[in-house]
């Protein structure tokens, strides 16, 4: 991978993976190859995507075993939800592209169908919310109140506001307790730092959420 990448930094992008194993290679079947050409994009609901559009082996620095599931009419697909199933991943170069006539079944425009939630993928701060391998669904914070306890719950991306930080998401669990709101609902957050932990605080709808009175400063508001 490239040092100074991080896996949302490919998405939307041609890459070139060496070293595949593992399910990987289970996937690919009959395209089996040690290297390959692909498309990494991420589906909103499905997250992190690769495309295989040509595997082949390398001897001597040249391409061997040239396989193309787009030319046998198999749209390849795997959900990358680590990057582990291969040794090394590279944006392909423009020449690369060209040259092997790197194309899928699909049009990409309709694999990237969530441009609008391209600026929130390439905050890296929201990167210790995100579920492992699904970049636009986070962790979320519902505060304590009355008698109920704080409680993680985890939503789904829908808007993000650059300014304050805010994100408008979809409910995706029931929460244990009762906080008035139903799986499914769209409701908004806004990070929180608590006692030297950072949370997304979860904006509750029948009253917004405040930090409580303390003495010590301790809750810093985005």
């Amino acid at each position: 991978m490239e040092n100074n990448s991080r896996p949302l930094s490919f998405a939307g992008k041609w890459v070139k993976i060496s070293g595949i194993r593992g399910n990987l290679k289970k996937m690919l079947g009959e395209f089996d190859g040690n290297h390959a050409f692909g498309y990494f994009y991420i589906d909103h609901q499905e997250g992190q995507t690769l495309v295989i559009a040509l595997t082949f082996d390398l001897k001597n620095d040249e391409m061997v075993n040239v396989k193309s599931p787009v030319k046998e009419g198999v749209h390849c697909m795997s959900r990358l939800h680590s990057f582990g199933d291969f040794d090394q991943i590279l944006t392909a170069s423009e020449e690369e592209i060209r040259e092997n006539d790197l194309k899928l079944l699909i049009p990409l425009e309709k694999l990237d169908a969530r441009k609008d939630l391209q600026q929130f993928r390439g905050v890296d701060f929201f990167d210790q919310f995100r579920a492992p391998g699904f970049p636009d669904d986070v962790k979320i914070l519902f505060p304590p109140a009355e008698k109920r306890n704080p409680e993680l719950v985890w939503g789904r991306v829908e808007a993000y506001d650059e300014e304050n930080y805010r994100i408008q998401f979809e409910l995706l669990n029931q929460p244990s307790q009762n906080f008035g709101v139903r799986k499914g609902e769209m409701l908004f957050a806004v990070p929180v730092e608590v006692e030297d932990q950072v949370f997304l605080w979860g904006e509750l709808p029948e009253k917004p959420a405040q930090a409580p009175e303390t003495k010590k400063k301790r809750w810093k508001f985005w």
